[in-house]
């Protein structure tokens, strides 16, 4: 038990990069185990949505892991042109596709100057699933 404590704390003791470097050797050397390991361990740490997502793309992860990023950045009235190209024109399309049907979803609910933050983070992440095609089990 002590081993099994002390291995967890010395795992989340370590930063973004080096779970982002086992994640890309994993996925190179294609080790499951470790690859998913390193995922779990990723989505334990604080990291902006545009650099989860950019990440997450990249080794091809399940996407349903990014629907709060993907929330965070519909809730946002505007996105920096930076990050747009980051994300690349798809994905922002799908973003702003998603934030003008929670605007509309706000709207019928009766709300006078409907944002996409006054609905429910619920809400928001079944359209996002609509969006990018997502189903409630997706994976990888």
């Amino acid at each position: 038990w002590r081993v099994q404590n002390r291995r967890r704390y010395m795992y989340d003791e370590q930063s973004k990069d080096h779970w982002v470097t086992i994640l890309d050797l994993a996925t190179r050397w294609k080790f499951p185990n470790v690859r998913d390991l390193a995922v779990r361990q990723l989505q334990k740490l604080d990291m902006k949505p545009v650099e989860r997502i950019i990440t997450y793309y990249k080794y091809n992860l399940d996407q349903t892991l990014l629907l709060p990023a993907f929330t965070l950045l519909c809730k946002q009235s505007s996105r920096s042109v930076e990050d747009g190209e980051q994300l690349g024109m798809p994905t922002v399309l799908k973003i702003s596709e998603a934030r003008e049907s929670a605007q509309r979803v706000a709207a019928e609910q009766g709300c006078s100057s409907p944002t996409s933050a006054d609905v429910a983070d619920e809400e928001i992440a079944e359209i996002l699933r609509g969006v990018f095609g997502m189903s409630s089990g997706s994976s990888g």
